[in-house]
């Protein structure tokens, strides 16, 4: 239930909740109203008025008023203060808001010092904010319609959008009422005419609904429709004659045409006033009637075997009439025509005013005629249970109820907003006053309060005469009933509408149109004070001995509106006993059909319904053979021929004047229209009857009878159930994004309204706009894209990267289901979707790149690049390009492909052949594998190869950088890159292959190999290798020893002495350099000199120079005598560097040597602690002669001949011993030991 909780808090001077401070005065009165929206899915606009009156009076006294307008959003709250400090005394308040009324009241506690907190909601208010604040009630009926008014409309009007209306034929209770809707009429109608309808008696009810959906209370009515004059009047349909016929058998002496009533007044009030009359002929009982001030008539007002009655219960200034009937066994004493004796007293008081509301009351009193029996129902607003009048403050609402009291039989209600039966509602308005009264006859003592009178012009028939032919039938004898009409009324009865029914056993009242023995139709109209004259009308007496009621019941179709229903029926009591002579032997049996009948007069196509037909066997025989009955549905209007069409049920035999019922479900015919049953008895035609009926003629008796015409009427279905089982799916379609919406159909649904919104939802109405579109049902898709735009909005179409969320309602006639928010919840805002990028968008990737390859020279290399379409629309023909890079780096030379750029290229690589391959076009998700191969060239070294789609840049792709392959892709609104499938990241694609962006890495390598004389050699802490094999004859990489930790490749020595797996060490422990510098450098410093750009000639004899950075050589021949270089830096050798026979150098390098490419010629001994390199970075070069030797950290012979590789070494190390001789008095004689060593 959607609410609106009101609290209230009344604040005075310095409050502290749950504290109490009795001896705080008061500063400033403050009253707080918080409100909170509790509806899940309406938003609603709210004013909300607080009011402050001084000392409780309220209105004179009011001080001052605040109103406060909102729209307040599901589950929202928000509240109004109002505050006044002025006041320093004991206040009221109310406070009222657009959907609360009528207005809350609060008094505060006289207690100024000791303030309360107030919650408040008051008791049976109804605070559904989308509730109407009105209630309709009916006023007046006619034929065919009524009139109604608003009551109880609030101070904040009424909130009624229209009326929803039903109607029922036939039938007055409140339940078929409702089962039986007719439509809707806009809010600001007061009446309704339905036009021709057939005649009959109508039920009605109406309801208030309001602009959000919800309904008030219905009221309930009901009015009746006379016939057309008839066609000839149905047998029998008896004339009156001036002389009625007399009934048969002993005819009871009438009486006499008056019995003398006299009245005599008594002193007013005194003892009332006193009747008396004659008892003309053997009358055993008397009924008074009264009647006051010429109004309707009390029937019975009282019962007395006496001929006198006096009637105490009287009032100065009324007048009264009085009717007295005489009742002889079995007859009706004729109407004495009324007298009207006037209470005498003087003067006669102005009957005091009706009580008017105090300013701001609504007053409601209640009364009774009759008798003191009415009782308030529900929660009582007011005390008393009669003759009592109710003042409150606001609106009153109540139902009362006329409550059963001894002697007294309750005959209606007067000044209800609606009533039914025994009940009555009443809504009295604020300044309004109303007065409800509960009419009763019977009793010896009425209600001193006058019965209002009746409407003018209305007739009233009662049944003066009802005897029968004999009250001790036999089993099966006819019956004869005589029967005289009195109409008693102030107008004629309709023409034609007087029909008169006739009930063999009816102990109790029966309701209009019940079923009955016989029925006549009393022709033409039936004036005031006229009686119909004595007519008859036959029964046949039951079979069975016992006591019966005989009941007739004029008006017995409810045509006529009577200014009094409860006494158009009358009854007679009879005995069947046993026949006088011997019981007959079995006679030819007769079976005939009671009743064929609807559950309903009216149905939707297709609605359920069900049928009831009674046979019986009326006659004294018993059938013991088997037989059938059938229910037809044909259309026919007679008795058919034997075996009809219809729906059969079996008889196993059916005894003397007993029946046998059956019904009979099915469903209402699917078209629009008036139908009707027939069922026929002995539809097989195998019972030998007495009286079989014809068919073609016979209609209503016999062996078939029709039942009442019902009608099929097109009303609302039910709302549709709701969709379920929403998804959407967002595409690209032709370079534009697309969302299917599909879900699973809802029963009983026309259409389905789809909405689709920008934001999250929050509510029914919330947030707007909002975009929408109608699918007619059975379809359960909606395509939404640039062709299918949505109504509203925006959105009208989708765009590319966007998200949206939708949701769905089924529709038909009778509502709308709920909205379902996907997948299948009741409660925004559900799942959202999300459109892709549609532009085109290009990916390169290398398949399978793998670790750096060395290819040889001139060896062709062949790669696979997978390009994929990761955009949202198809690519056209392209080609695929290739960049080449020396070292592993990202190329700078791609094309910067923009839409205008003109800088591209078809990709190539110089020195070699390649030609562009052709890329055909790709559809979305699509992937193609291109073969790219080339020749790597002659040129050793390392080199980065790349790919590039669209090199021409002439088509708009969206993320140039991806269309390299190592290039950065896509990445999308996920900002995540595209990894390969398993290594935790996303997946743009489909290509389980991909890669990390990357480019082809491989290595030119060309035969390259060096050559020692003299000496050995050796690696300490790793391997030696050459790519060279076999090398020419009589060439060796050693003289005489190799030796190796880990491993020799390819490695030659001329005595093939080789050692692997080495664990000693070649040189002393720390390295040659850290040996010779721990020894001799701090002396080189002390006594040589610094050179750091080494001269070609220097002093002759033994020096030691050093330098504390980098050094370099030149050019020329190198420098003079023995001499031992220190330095601490870099050692760079740019040209020729040749010794003399006699001379000696030796360069001790803690940093790299490096020999220049051009350089061919190097002597002297060369320690390095880090590297020896052989060139500097050129692919090829002269070969490098070393006339001595190199000892360092690492060894990089990287040189290659430009030609001739395979034949000539490319260093040859030349060891010279003048080193060990020369050196000796600068660096000390190492002892040397020879060892030879078998291979």
């Amino acid at each position: 239930m959607r609410k609106f909780f009101l609290i209230a808090f009344f604040f005075l001077g310095f409050l502290v909740l749950l504290s109490v401070h009795s001896d705080a005065l008061a500063t400033e009165a403050e009253v707080s109203v918080l409100l909170q929206n509790d509806a899940p899915d309406v938003t609603i606009p709210i004013t909300v008025t607080v009011k402050f009156y001084r000392n409780y009076d309220k209105p004179s006294q009011q001080m001052f008023d605040q109103q406060t307008h909102t729209i307040a959003a599901p589950g929202t709250k928000f509240a109004v203060s109002v505050r006044d400090p002025s006041i320093n005394e004991p206040y009221a308040i109310d406070w009222s808001t657009t959907c609360f009324d009528p207005p809350v009241d609060a008094n505060f506690l006289p207690d100024i010092s000791d303030p309360d907190v107030y919650y408040y909601e008051a008791p049976g208010q109804d605070v559904v904010c989308r509730t109407p604040n009105a209630e309709p009630s009916i006023t007046s009926t006619f034929c065919a319609g009524f009139n109604w008014r608003l009551v109880g409309v609030g101070e904040n009007g009424p909130n009624v959008d229209h009326f929803e209306i039903f109607r029922a034929y036939g039938a007055t209770d409140q339940a078929t009422i409702d089962a039986n809707y007719w439509g809707s009429a806009p809010g600001g109608d007061t009446s309704i005419d339905f036009g021709s309808l057939a005649p009959g008696t109508y039920g009605v009810g109406i309801s208030a609904v309001s602009p959000q959906g919800q309904w008030s209370r219905r009221s309930y009515g009901q009015f009746t429709c006379n016939p057309p004059p008839p066609t000839p009047t149905p047998t029998p349909a008896p004339t009156p004659a001036p002389t009625p016929t007399p009934p048969p058998g002993p005819t009871p002496t009438p009486p006499p045409s008056s019995i003398n009533l006299t009245a005599t007044p008594a002193a007013c009030p005194g003892s009332g006033i006193s009747l008396s009359w004659n008892r003309p002929s053997g009358e055993t009982t008397f009924e008074v009637w009264r009647q006051v001030n010429g109004g309707g008539w009390v029937i019975p007002y009282a019962t007395t075997t006496s001929t006198s009655y006096t009637d105490g219960s009287v009032t100065r200034g009324n007048a009264y009439g009085y009717q007295i009937y005489g009742q002889v066994t079995g007859i009706t004493s004729d109407m004495e025509a009324p007298s009207y004796p006037v209470c005498s007293a003087t003067p006669t008081p102005t009957p005091a005013p009706a009580p008017t509301p105090a300013p701001g009351q609504a007053l409601l009193s209640v009364r009774s005629s009759g008798a003191s029996a009415v009782l308030i129902g529900g929660s009582p607003i007011c005390g008393g249970t009669t003759n009592y009048n109710c003042s409150l403050g606001s609106e009153i609402r109540t139902d009362l109820f006329a409550n059963d009291k001894a002697g007294y039989t309750f005959v209606r209600w007067d000044g209800c907003d609606s009533s039914m039966g025994r009940g009555c509602s009443a809504i009295v308005p604020v300044g309004s006053s109303q007065t409800v009264t509960a009419v009763y006859s019977g009793g010896p003592t009425p209600a001193p309060t006058s019965t209002p009178p009746p409407p003018a012009g209305q007739a009233d028939v009662y049944i003066s005469n009802f005897t029968l032919s004999t009250t001790n039938p036999t089993p099966g004898q006819t019956v004869t009933a005589t029967i005289n009409i009195t109409n008693r009324g102030t107008a004629p009865t309709p023409d034609n509408q007087l029909w008169v029914r006739l009930y063999r056993s009816a102990p109790t009242s029966v309701a209009c149109r019940a079923a009955a023995d016989n029925e006549v139709q009393i022709g033409g109209v039936l004036q005031p004070d006229r009686s119909t004259g004595n007519f008859t009308m036959t029964f046949t007496a039951p079979l069975t001995s016992s006591s019966y009621t005989a009941r007739v019941f004029a008006d017995a179709r409810c045509l006529i509106s009577e200014s009094s229903e409860s006494n158009n029926q009358r009854t007679a009591p009879y005995t069947v006993g046993a026949a006088a002579s011997p019981t007959p032997p079995p006679g030819t049996p007769n079976l005939v059909v009671d009743s064929v009948s609807t559950d309903k007069s009216s149905y939707l196509p297709g609605e359920a319904m069900s049928v009831t037909m009674t046979v019986r066997n009326a006659s004294s025989t018993n059938i013991s053979s088997s037989f059938q009955f059938k229910l037809t549905f044909n259309g026919e209007t007679t008795q058919p021929a034997c075996n009809p069409v219809g729906v059969a049920f079996p008889v196993n035999g059916l005894a003397a004047d007993q029946t046998n019922t059956q019904t009979y479900n099915t469903s209402a015919p699917a078209t629009a229209g008036t139908y009707h049953f027939g069922a026929l008895v002995d539809s097989s035609c195998v019972i030998t009857e007495s009286q079989e009926g014809t068919p073609g003629v016979t209609t209503n008796g016999d062996n078939y009878r029709n039942s009442a015409n019902y009608t099929v009427a097109v009303g609302p279905p039910p709302p549709p159930s709701a969709p379920m089982n929403l998804t959407a799916t967002a595409s690209c379609v032709s370079g534009a994004p697309q969302i299917t919406f599909s879900w699973t159909a809802s029963s009983g649904a026309d259409q389905y309204i789809l909405d689709v919104n920008l934001a999250a939802w929050t509510g029914d109405v919330s947030p707007s706009p909002w975009g929408y579109a109608t699918i007619g049902a059975p379809t359960t898709q909606f395509v939404w894209n640039s062709a299918s735009s949505l109504a509203g909005g925006p959105p009208n179409t989708p765009t590319g990267s966007t998200t949206y969320w939708w949701r769905l309602i089924a529709r038909n006639a009778g509502g709308d289901s709920p909205h379902v928010y996907p997948p299948n919840s009741l409660t925004p805002p559900g799942n959202s979707v999300t459109t892709p990028d549609c532009s085109l968008d290009l990916k390169a990737r290398f398949v399978n790149n793998g670790p750096p390859q060395i290819y040889q020279a001139n060896q062709p290399a062949s790669l696979v690049v997978r390009v994929t379409n990761i955009g949202g629309t198809a690519s056209a023909a392209t080609t695929l390009g290739i960049w080449r890079t020396a070292g592993p780096v990202v190329d700078s030379g791609f094309p910067a492909c923009t839409a205008l750029d003109t800088g591209a290229g078809s990709g190539g690589i110089p020195g070699a052949s390649f030609n562009p391959p052709a890329v055909g076009p790709l559809n979305l998700s699509q992937s193609t594998d291109i073969t790219v191969s080339f020749n790597v060239g002659a040129t050793q070294g390392t080199y980065s190869v790349n790919a590039y789609v669209i090199p021409a840049c002439n088509q708009n792709d969206r993320w140039w950088p991806n269309n390299a392959t190592n290039g950065t892709i896509w990445v999308g609104p996920n900002a995540i890159d595209d990894p390969p499938p398993g290594s935790g990241g996303g997946d743009d694609d489909t290509d389980g292959a991909d890669t990390f962006p990357g480019g082809f890495t491989y290595t030119v390598s060309v035969n390259a190999w060096f050559e020692t004389i003299g000496g050995d050699v050796g690696a300490e802490g790793g391997a030696i290798a050459v790519s060279q094999t076999p090398l020419p004859a009589g060439r060796y990489q050693s003289d005489f020893l190799a030796v190796a930790k880990v491993s020799l490749t390819n490695i030659q020595t001329k005595t093939n002495w080789k050692i692997t797996g080495y664990t000693g060490p070649l040189v002393s422990a720390g390295g040659v350099y850290n040996y010779l510098a721990e020894r001799f450098r701090q002396k080189a410093i002390s006594v040589g000199s610094q050179v750091c750009n080494i001269p070609a000639g220097l002093p002759a004899g033994n020096n030691f120079y050093y330098c504390l950075g980098d050094a370099a050589f030149h050019a020329g021949n190198g420098p003079n005598g023995n001499n031992v270089f220190f330095i601490d830096g870099n050692l760079t050798i740019d040209g020729n560097l040749t010794l003399g026979t006699n001379d000696a150098s030796t360069f001790i390098v803690q940093g790299n040597i490096t020999v220049d490419s051009s350089v061919t010629e190097i002597d002297g001994i060369y320690i390095a602690k880090g590297t020896f390199n052989d060139n500097n970075g050129v692919t090829t070069a002269p070969q490098l002669v070393v006339k001595g030797g190199v000892y360092a950290g690492s060894v990089n012979l990287g040189r290659v001949l430009a030609s001739g590789n395979d034949i000539n070494p490319a260093n040859v190390f030349n060891y010279d011993l003048k080193y060990l001789i020369g050196l000796n008095s600068l660096l000390g004689s190492p002892s040397v030991s020879w060892k030879e060593v078998a291979p």
